[in-house]
């Protein structure tokens, strides 16, 4: 059975569907059971659940979900982590890493949100222009739930 067009859609004969500009809702997402290689590359949003093996950039937000992993240096406007991440994270705006996140690389970003429990093994950098690498706020490895001082710390102030 053939289906007539539908009167109420406008179709233009001469746009072709690659010359269509995506909606701003469209999300690119990698579902958990999917591997992407390679450089990945969108204007959108980008949901990551499955696995990333290369760099990925976004002109807006980045979210890696809890079981997810990229393997890759990371750009975004803005991102939440609770996934793993085996490489350096740079966000223009605000980072949100999650209780379960784990990222193994360095970070710069100007606002940083970081749940206990959540793994960092790298230098965090935080600056108010994104283009500039700002002041060193953390380096060496760390966990949001490390609250003990340093003895080395207590020493020195008794001294």
């Amino acid at each position: 059975m053939i289906k007539k067009p539908d009167p109420n859609i406008a179709i233009d004969e001469d746009e072709k569907l690659e010359d269509r500009e995506p909606s701003q809702d469209l999300e690119t997402v990698v579902g958990p059971s999917v591997h992407v290689q390679g450089e990945f590359k969108s204007k959108g949003d980008i949901v990551v659940k499955g696995i990333v093996s290369g760099d990925v950039e976004t002109k807006q937000s980045l979210t890696v979900e809890s079981g997810a992993e990229v393997e890759a240096d990371v750009r975004a406007a803005e991102a939440t982590i609770s996934g793993k991440i085996d490489g350096s994270v740079a966000v223009s705006d605000k980072l949100n890493i999650l209780e379960t996140a784990e990222i193994i690389g360095d970070i710069e970003c100007r606002t940083l949100k970081v749940e206990p429990g959540a793994i960092i093994q790298g230098n965090v950098s935080m600056s108010t222009n994104s283009s500039s690498r700002g002041r060193r706020t953390q380096s060496s490895s760390s966990s949001a739930n490390d609250n003990e001082p340093d003895s080395s710390d207590e020493e020195s102030e008794e001294e």
